[in-house]
């Protein structure tokens, strides 16, 4: 499985999620990224559209890392919504991921980078 991530711009939802799109072997799907997540783990000091957008652009390789590890297993509704417990353990590019948290869901996995 071949996940990219076009650099396309984020988008923001009614419910307060930050979207993003990733490619899965040339297939579009929508990616969220929960407030929380984003106040726990990238510094989003409130749950405010201009907050939330800035927080997840200063960490969208870190985030796109985490969701490409993610995705194959919540791909079942084309779309994939990254929650805080997603961040507790963190996959590095073209890295299996070590699991040492036992909260940790991640998979191991390889990471490619759009190009």
């Amino acid at each position: 499985m071949i996940v990219q991530f076009p650099h396309t711009s984020a988008g923001y939802t009614h419910t307060g999620t930050v979207t993003f799109v990733a490619m899965v072997d040339g297939t579009p799907v929508i990616c969220e990224i929960s407030p929380e997540a984003l106040e726990d783990h990238f510094g989003a000091t409130r749950t405010h559209r201009s907050y939330l957008l800035a927080a997840f652009e200063l960490h969208r390789a870190e985030i796109e890392s985490v969701a490409a590890a993610i995705l194959p297993h919540r791909l079942k509704e084309r779309r994939c919504l990254l929650f805080s417990r997603d961040f507790r353990c963190q996959p590095t590019a073209d890295m299996p991921v070590i699991l040492e948290d036992p909260l940790c869901s991640l998979p191991n996995h390889r990471y490619r980078p759009a190009s």
